[in-house]
C-alpha cells in the first residue's frame, strides 16, 4: 500500500490544514485523508472539477481544533491524474 501525504494550508484568517492520502487497491484508488481545522470550520473540496465533498470540523469536546477523517466516494484508476481544489473556504 502506497501513501502520499499532501498538506494544503490555505492563506485565510483561520488556519486550515488538510492532509490527503490515497490507499491503493488493485487497479483502483480512493482519495481520503484527515481534515484538521478549528471546530465549526467548513470547507468544500472538489475533485476533478465535479466531485464535491463538504467537510465540517466537529465541535465536540473541549478542543479548539478537531481531526476529521474523510473519503471521496468515487474511486479512480491507479495512476490516473486528478485535480483537487478547495472550492469554498471559511
Amino acid at each position: 500500500m502506497s501513501k502520499f501525504k499532501i498538506i494544503i494550508l490555505p492563506i485565510l484568517v483561520l488556519s486550515v490544514a488538510l492532509q490527503i492520502s490515497y490507499a491503493q487497491t488493485p487497479k483502483r484508488s480512493v482519495l481520503d485523508g484527515v481534515f484538521y481545522a478549528p471546530k465549526g470550520t467548513t470547507v468544500v473540496l472538489q475533485k476533478d472539477g465535479r466531485d464535491e465533498l463538504t467537510l465540517t470540523a466537529s465541535s465536540n469536546g473541549n478542543v479548539d481544533f478537531s481531526s476529521n477523517p474523510f473519503k471521496f466516494p468515487n474511486s479512480y484508476l491507479d495512476g490516473a491524474p486528478y485535480t483537487l481544489a478547495i472550492k469554498s473556504a471559511p
